[in-house]
């Protein structure tokens, strides 16, 4: 029987019902764009082929406090939060119900150094990973274990995985690693933030003007890239762009940056200086001539967008998402600027790199984003078929 720990969350008799479970507001409900986006564009597909499924959308809070779920609305999108407190009473009790849990979509696979790995997107608990029912699907996931510390977590990615009749990440580079340790029939699928149409989300404002003097350079970086990115900023040859400076992710305190940028520079830069929600901020990008950011999902709204870019790479490996992300979408990966934090060489890789992108744009594709899209609708196009067939729906 269902628990009443969780008496506010609506489960109404259905012929199918589907669980998606994730962190679709953000890691602490700071609703990244990236993480919405994931949510919105998963549920959408999975609607879409499954017209008649009764789907509920499930976000963790990693700061909730508390027992039971806060629900929000962001958009057309209901979310569920939870709190780490409940997640595995949440997937027993609860997601156990349901027809077919779907997880992720983002880095729920953990092994960074921001929030401690969740059970719940390993589906960890015993009693669940006994059961058949209901089924699991993989979507798109992704880890920053890497190849050594992925190897004392074997297990608990093994079991995931036979748990589940569908397993795809979203860069081959991980795909390979988890094969590396004998975990196979993973499949690599394109991050479906990639196959969003922007024409999708009503338009209630234009953020930038449209006639313009000088092409339009928006700037959002991370407050702890702030001090390198003020001191290249004093030499760098920006004349030629009208720079706006804006907060694309409350999660990496681009605010912060702003009002170091602003107290610096004052007038000679135009700053909009709020937050956006998700949609909307995927939308500022689109107004854009050229974007710099160090953000993965800020370089997919610029390749949503079809707009040149430079992204600034803080990840340690070779094997970074960006740089993978670059490679699926044949962008030459000059346009990816790797920098360490804390590193003095930073100031200098910045001066003796970007003034040559700015002036040489990239370019796209047609028919390789075309094949990422096409590659992204077989993905969903799958889970559904396994949702329908395994759960006799």
């Amino acid at each position: 029987m269902p628990s009443d720990k969780f008496p506010n969350i609506k489960t109404k008799k259905a012929t199918k019902k589907i669980a998606m479970v994730g962190m679709y507001g953000g890691m602490q409900r700071e609703y990244n764009p990236g993480c919405f986006m994931v949510g919105q564009k998963t549920k959408k597909e999975l609607q879409k082929r499954i017209p008649d499924a009764k789907i509920d959308v499930f976000s963790i809070d990693n700061k909730k406090v508390g027992q039971g779920i806060d629900r929000e609305k962001m958009r057309d999108l209901e979310l569920n939060f939870f709190g780490r407190e409940e997640q595995l009473k949440l997937l027993n009790e609860k997601l156990s119900q349901y027809d077919a849990i779907v997880l992720g979509g983002d880095i729920i696979w953990g092994g960074d150094d921001v929030v401690a790995d969740n059970d719940i997107f390993f589906v960890n608990s015993p009693q669940f990973l006994q059961s058949s029912k209901p089924i699991v699907l993989f979507n798109c996931v992704h880890t920053f274990y890497d190849d050594k510390q992925i190897e004392k977590q074997k297990k608990k990615f093994a079991n995931a995985v036979s748990r589940a009749v569908y397993t795809s990440v979203r860069t081959k580079a991980i795909q390979k690693r988890l094969e590396d340790i004998g975990i196979t029939g993973i499949e690599y699928v394109p991050d479906p933030v990639l196959d969003v149409d922007m024409n999708d989300f009503p338009r209630e404002k234009l953020f930038l003007p449209t006639e313009r003097d000088k092409p339009i350079l928006g700037i959002s970086i991370r407050d702890r890239l702030s001090k390198d990115l003020l001191d290249a900023m004093q030499e760098l040859p920006l004349d030629d762009f009208d720079i706006v400076v804006f907060p694309y992710s409350r999660q990496y305190k681009n605010l912060e940056t702003l009002r170091k940028i602003q107290e610096r520079f004052g007038n000679k830069f135009k700053y909009f200086d709020q937050y956006l929600d998700p949609v909307q901020s995927y939308q500022f990008i689109g107004e854009l001539d050229i974007f710099l950011n160090d953000t993965y999902h800020g370089v997919v709204a610029s390749i949503v967008h079809g707009k040149p870019f430079i992204s600034l790479d803080i990840e340690t490996e070779v094997t970074s998402r960006k740089q993978q992300l670059l490679e699926a979408v044949g962008v030459d990966e000059k346009y990816n600027v790797r920098l360490l934090y804390d590193n003095p060489d930073n100031v200098s890789t910045l001066h003796n790199t970007i003034p040559d992108l700015i002036r040489q744009p990239l370019v796209y594709s047609p028919n390789t984003i075309q094949q990422i899209q096409a590659q992204i609708k077989n993905h969903y196009d799958k889970m559904a078929q396994h949702i329908i067939e395994s759960a006799h729906i």
